[in-house]
């Protein structure tokens, strides 16, 4: 006859692994790769002879999940100090629900200061953008660097911008450079007052899931 302690030893175990293989198991549904589509807006207008005011929001959709995982709305100032710089404060309000890790509402106050000129044919744009960020868990800081080269082409009698950035992140959770975001595309103006940008973009993150995206999305530029 086998031994009850034996036996109720071996239902403990059981019941030690059957959470463990549930935990393994939740965590497949949060993929490590994804493919969104983003759709942005800008609306910009003049309160002074170099400042704008700024309103914007956005939506993100995971094609792989089929559902709005991101919501942004947000307001803020565009300072253009001289032709070489920029500056711009702003405060955006984050909904987020792609992951457990990434679920959250988030109100971030940020500054954003671009610096560029031309080269050649060439303009080259430096952004250095800082972000306090108010998470539902607590609080932490980001710092984003982004590098875009652009140049103006005529295809068929229409003015094309081609573009490519680069952007890099540090954050302060993870004390690292978390996440590197790259893009490629073209804006176009649409009328006077409208032009939109049309673009893909790849993103690795080793700290998020899911981490590594593809994207194509869509920014709309309005001025009023």
């Amino acid at each position: 006859m086998r031994d009850p302690r034996g036996r109720a030893a071996t239902y403990l175990f059981a019941l030690f692994l059957i959470p463990q293989f549930a935990r393994g198991q939740s965590k497949s549904q949060y993929p490590r790769t994804d493919f969104h589509g983003w759709t942005d807006i800008s609306a910009t207008h003049p309160v002074h002879e170099n400042v704008q005011f700024m309103v914007n929001g956005g939506l993100r959709v995971s094609m792989d999940a089929g559902h709005l995982v991101y919501r942004r709305v947000g307001a803020g100032l565009v300072w253009k100090v001289n032709k070489h710089l920029t500056l711009s404060p702003y405060y955006n309000f984050y909904d987020t629900d792609s992951s457990p890790v990434r679920e959250s509402r988030e109100n971030r106050v940020a500054v954003a200061a671009t610096a560029g000129g031309s080269l050649g044919r060439w303009d080259i744009r430096d952004r250095n953008q800082f972000e306090r960020r108010f998470l539902i868990g607590g609080q932490s800081w980001r710092y984003r660097n982004r590098l875009e080269v652009a140049h103006d082409v005529t295809v068929a009698h229409s003015r094309l911008r081609l573009f490519a950035w680069d952007e890099v992140f540090y954050d302060s959770v993870p004390r690292a450079w978390a996440r590197n975001r790259a893009a490629i595309g073209g804006s176009k103006e649409l009328s006077r007052r409208l032009a939109v940008d049309l673009y893909y973009v790849w993103q690795n993150d080793n700290h998020v899931r899911p981490g590594d995206l593809n994207t194509i999305g869509a920014l709309f530029h309005a001025r009023f």
